[in-house]
């Protein structure tokens, strides 16, 4: 297993380090069994970025949007407004039975679209064609689809969690979709390299 991280990268790690160390304690400081599993799953995919790093050579401004993605998430568990959860607080009232638009959902919208710019990387950069967009976008709703499955093995490990149920189960889905569907745009209108 051949670890790699640039001199540029190492910043990254660091940061990224740093707040997962503090999210830990302060997780672990709270019997938040729950996102203590987030972490493992973070965890994790850093992993997969850091191995393969050595072939892919990550650019940096998509490792600083997954760092920043990672913080917004241990954040959304960890900080409260008042008695609501920051994943529960409602950024734009745009349809109350289905609570769009929270916090949660900005997260997911966000956080698959970088999944998605960073799959466009992997795959060498090719010009979006129909082909190339649709795969790119089942690429990061299928990473958002995985996401999904981690976190609905979470709620089965620990009594207290704060996952919501089918609604919301279906609405991360469907922003994960979103987020893709976006960076796909933004790469072929701003015609990202």
């Amino acid at each position: 297993m051949r670890l790699y991280l640039s001199k540029e990268q190492r910043p990254i790690a660091i940061v990224t380090g740093l707040y997962m160390l503090f999210f830990t304690w302060l997780y672990l400081s709270r019997a938040n069994y729950e996102f203590l599993i987030h972490i493992f799953i973070l965890l994790f995919f850093a992993g997969i970025i850091l191995y393969s790093n050595f072939k892919v050579r990550y650019p940096q401004l998509l490792l600083w949007a997954l760092a920043l993605w990672g913080f917004l998430h241990m954040s959304g568990g960890a900080f409260y407004f008042g008695e609501t959860r920051l994943y529960e607080i409602m950024l734009a009232n745009i349809y109350e039975p289905l609570n769009i638009f929270r916090y949660d959902q900005a997260l997911h919208l966000y956080g698959f679209g970088v999944v998605t710019l960073i799959f466009h990387h992997i795959i060498k950069r090719p010009k979006i064609t129909i082909p190339v967009g649709i795969v790119l976008v089942m690429a990061g709703t299928g990473a958002g689809a995985l996401y999904e499955i981690f976190e609905f093995v979470a709620t089965r490990l620990v009594s207290e969690h704060g996952v919501g149920g089918y609604v919301n189960n279906s609405m991360d889905l469907i922003f994960n979709f979103l987020g893709s569907f976006l960076a796909v745009l933004l790469i072929k209108f701003k015609r990202i390299k």
